[in-house]
């Protein structure tokens, strides 16, 4: 099971959380995070296989409690604003495969802006970081 959880968590790090990868990646500590997340849920585990749980309803409720402190994504959520507000270089950077790696930038480049204003599950729709990183992404394709 703890295989089968870290090979889920890691598929979602990639897919909502590629800043993280890249950055566990760049400190040799992918593994090390990977294998952390497993060991803090491992009673939540075996309670769950003790008390008959189906394996499908173990591995869901095991991977919203590994990836609760991960949401809301970073980059999901900065994906959908370039696609919303800068619709034509969203689609160039995605016919030339450059999309993640532009997002990456800009969630690196705008961490400041993600401390100003706390990014969490209720602040998600306010907009002022909204602003701000639009005004930013603005500024940096021009750039680029």
């Amino acid at each position: 099971m703890q295989t089968i959880l870290k090979t889920k968590l890691h598929t979602y790090l990639c897919e909502s959380n590629p800043e993280l990868v890249v950055h566990l990646e760049e400190t040799f500590s992918l593994n090390n995070y990977l294998e952390e997340k497993i060991a803090t849920i491992g009673t939540f585990i075996q309670d769950l296989i003790e008390s008959g749980k189906p394996s499908y309803i173990i591995k869901e409720l095991c991977m919203n409690r590994m990836t609760e402190d991960l949401k809301p994504s970073k980059f999901m959520y900065l994906k959908t604003l370039l696609e919303e507000e800068f619709a034509g270089d969203y689609l160039l950077m995605q016919e030339n495969g450059t999309l993640t790696f532009e997002a990456i930038n800009i969630i690196q480049e705008t961490e400041h802006l993600f401390q100003e204003f706390p990014f969490n599950a209720e602040s998600e729709d306010k907009p002022m970081l909204r602003y701000a990183l639009t005004a930013f992404i603005n500024d940096y394709l021009k750039q680029n």
